[in-house]
C-alpha cells in the first residue's frame, strides 16, 4: 500500500459548485485516500449537500472527515483541514474547483521523489463568463518566491511533514497565505518538484481573484518580511494593479460591466463604434483618427479640474491630433457619453455647446454661436442626434432627441424631439424612426 492521501476542501455557502469538487474526488482511483471537508457553518445547504455524499466515498473505499463550524478566515479553516489530515501527503482543492482526472492523485504519488515534500502541478483556469481558460504553469524559479507567487497552490500537493517542521497557514493573511508559506517552505530548504500536467481545474472568482488589490497589499507584506525593500515591493504592488486592469479590459470582448463604462466614457464610444470592449479592438481602433481624436477629448475632460499636470499633458496631444486631422472641438464643450465622430475633416465645435448622449456628427459639421440676435448663443443639442457630413447649426436653439439632421442642411431653429430636418433652410418632417439604423449600439447608462 502506497502512501495515504489527504485531500481538503473548504467551503462557506458552496451548494452550488462544490459538488463538482466532490465528484472529482469521488471518481479518484487512487487508494489509500481521504476526503476532509471543513466547513465554515455555511446556511445554503452546502452541509445537507455533502452529507449526502459521506455514503457514496464510503462505498468508494474513501475516508471522510466532516466538520461544520465558525472560523476565522480562509487561513484558518485550511489550518483546520491540516490538523484533522491523516494522509502522508496534502492537497488543497477549494470548493469551486476540481481535480483533472479521476488518475491524477495516482499519477502525484508515482512522481514524488524520496526526498521531495512538496510537487507542483499546472492548473486549467476557466473563466466561464468571458469564455475563456487558459494553462497557468507552476514555474521553478523558486528565488522568486521572497517577491511573488510562481507556484500555482492548487496544484501543489504537500508532505505533512514540511506543515509540522515549518509551520501551516498564517492567520493574518486573508488573501495571500499561499505566497506566505510557500516563501517560508522555500527559506527552510525543503525541496520542490515539478510535475508537467494540469492536476486542478480552477474557476475564475475565487477570493483571490476578486479581491486582487488585497492580494498586492498583503504580497508588500509578505516580501518585506522575507527581506525585500518595501519600495520594491510597493512598485511591484502597482505594476500589478496597473497590469489587472489591462487584463481585465482585454478579457471583456463584450459588455458585463456597465458601471465600468459609465465611468470610462472612451470605452463606451468603442462599444458604440463595434459593440466590444476588448483590450485588442481597443488597440486597433486607436490607430483610427476618428476614434482617436475623441479618446484623446475624453481624456482632456477626465482630467480638466482634477489635475492640471495630466490635463496639459493630454491636451497637447489631442490638441496636435484635433489640428491634424481636422476637429476644432474645444475642450470647454460638454458632451455626453456615446459620442461619436463618424469622419474627421472640416468639424468646428464652439466651446459652449452642449451635446447630449449617443450623438454622432460627419466631417464637415459646424456647431456655432450666433453673435447677435434674438438667437444669440449657443445650441443645446439632445440625445441620440445624428449629423450628417456639412450640416451647419448655429445660435441658441434646442434639438430635441432622436433627431436626424441631413447633410447639407441649415438649422438656426428649434427642433422636436422625433424629428429630421433636411435642406438649407431648413425643413422639419416629424418621425417616431427619425434615427433608426443611423445611430446604433447604444446602451442606457
Amino acid at each position: 500500500m502506497g502512501e495515504k492521501v489527504s485531500i481538503i476542501t473548504i467551503s462557506y455557502n458552496s451548494q452550488k459548485s462544490i459538488e463538482a469538487t466532490m465528484c472529482s474526488v469521488l471518481e479518484q482511483t487512487y487508494r489509500p485516500l481521504e476526503y476532509v471537508l471543513v466547513d465554515g457553518g455555511s446556511t445554503d445547504g452546502t452541509i445537507q449537500l455533502i452529507e449526502s455524499y459521506i455514503p457514496k466515498f464510503h462505498e468508494a473505499g474513501i475516508e471522510t472527515n466532516f466538520k461544520s463550524e465558525p472560523d476565522k478566515g480562509i487561513s484558518d479553516a485550511f489550518n483546520k483541514g491540516i490538523e484533522r489530515s491523516t494522509g502522508d501527503i496534502i492537497g488543497i482543492i477549494n470548493s469551486d474547483d476540481r481535480l483533472s482526472d479521476k488518475q491524477i492523485l495516482k499519477k502525484i504519488v508515482d512522481s514524488f521523489d524520496s526526498d521531495c515534500e512538496v510537487i507542483c502541478g499546472d492548473i486549467l483556469w476557466v473563466d466561464e463568463v468571458n469564455n475563456m481558460q487558459y494553462v497557468r504553469k507552476s514555474s521553478m524559479k523558486l528565488k522568486k518566491l521572497k517577491y511573488d507567487m510562481v507556484l500555482m497552490h492548487p496544484a501543489c500537493f504537500v508532505k505533512k511533514t514540511a506543515y509540522q517542521k515549518y509551520g501551516t497557514f498564517d492567520v493574518e493573511f486573508r488573501y495571500a497565505m499561499d505566497k506566505d508559506l510557500m516563501a517560508r517552505f522555500y527559506s527552510n530548504g525543503v525541496k520542490f518538484q515539478r510535475f508537467p500536467e494540469v492536476t486542478t481545474i480552477m474557476s475564475a472568482g475565487g477570493a483571490s481573484d476578486e479581491n486582487a488589490k488585497k492580494v498586492f497589499q498583503e504580497g508588500v507584506e509578505i516580501g518585506v518580511r522575507n527581506g525585500v525593500p518595501r519600495w520594491v515591493m510597493r512598485t511591484r504592488e502597482k505594476y500589478k494593479t496597473a497590469r489587472l486592469k489591462l487584463i481585465n479590459i482585454w478579457k471583456r470582448g463584450g459588455v458585463q460591466d456597465l458601471e465600468r463604462l459609465r465611468r470610462r466614457p472612451y470605452l463606451y464610444g468603442l462599444y458604440r463604434w463595434t459593440g466590444k470592449t476588448d483590450f485588442r479592438t481597443w488597440v486597433h481602433w486607436m490607430g483610427i483618427s476618428k476614434y482617436r481624436v475623441v479618446y484623446l477629448f475624453r481624456k482632456c475632460k477626465k482630467y480638466k479640474d482634477k489635475n492640471k499636470v495630466l490635463f496639459c499633458f493630454w491636451r497637447a496631444i489631442y490638441g496636435h491630433y484635433a489640428t491634424k486631422y481636422g476637429v476644432d472641438l474645444g475642450t470647454t464643450t460638454q458632451i455626453g457619453s456615446g459620442f461619436i465622430i463618424r469622419h474627421v475633416g472640416g468639424i468646428a465645435i464652439n466651446g459652449g455647446v452642449i451635446i447630449g448622449k449617443d450623438c454622432e456628427i460627419l466631417q464637415g459639421v459646424t456647431i456655432g454661436y450666433e453673435r447677435r440676435g434674438k438667437r444669440q448663443g449657443n445650441p443645446t443639442i439632445g440625445d441620440r442626434v445624428w449629423i450628417g457630413s456639412n450640416a451647419i447649426i448655429v445660435g441658441n436653439i434646442k434639438v430635441g432627441n432622436n433627431v436626424l439632421i441631413a447633410p447639407g442642411a441649415f438649422v438656426n431653429f428649434d427642433v422636436p424631439d422625433n424629428s429630421i430636418v433636411i435642406g438649407n433652410p431648413g425643413k422639419i418632417i416629424p418621425s417616431e424612426k427619425a434615427t433608426e439604423g443611423y445611430v446604433v449600439n447604444t446602451l442606457d447608462i
